[in-house]
């Protein structure tokens, strides 16, 4: 059986570290790529980390299904475009992620709170680190 790595979540100010998720969303590819740049420029990563926005969204609208209770989350899932990588989310996630051409990115639905966990740690066997906004809470996670 796989050992099981901890994720670890630092919740964090993103004004903090001038890292403007609105704008990230709005961007298009070409920028994308700098404002990930400049992200790992000022958390003082090596060139080739990956680093992917993880924006999580909630619905008031109640899901229809046996196993559903409480409003609707999606995962808006950002990341600087790469074949390969594309290749690999799409592999991993299948047939639950869509893509949303307004943001250029990936939306992904989150069930349950197990379901969420799932998802990060799926996301960090592609990506180094996560940046993630639930609202008004933010965190950095990782491995």
């Amino acid at each position: 059986m796989p050992r099981r790595h901890p994720i670890y979540a630092a919740q964090t100010d993103l004004r903090r570290w001038q890292i403007n998720v609105d704008a990230i969303c709005q961007s298009s590819r070409g920028e994308r790529r700098e404002h990930f740049d400049r992200i790992a420029e000022r958390l003082q990563l090596t060139d080739d980390a990956l680093i992917a926005l993880v924006k999580i969204t909630t619905r008031l609208q109640r899901r229809q299904g046996p196993r559903a209770y409480g409003p609707q989350r999606n995962a808006l899932v950002i990341f600087p475009y790469d074949n390969g990588v594309n290749l690999t989310f799409k592999s991993s996630f299948g047939s639950k992620c869509r893509f949303d051409g307004e943001a250029l990115g990936w939306m992904l639905p989150i069930d349950t709170d197990g379901a969420a966990t799932r998802m990060m740690a799926r996301l960090l066997n592609i990506f180094d680190l996560l940046v993630v906004e639930d609202g008004p809470r933010c965190a950095f996670v990782y491995w």
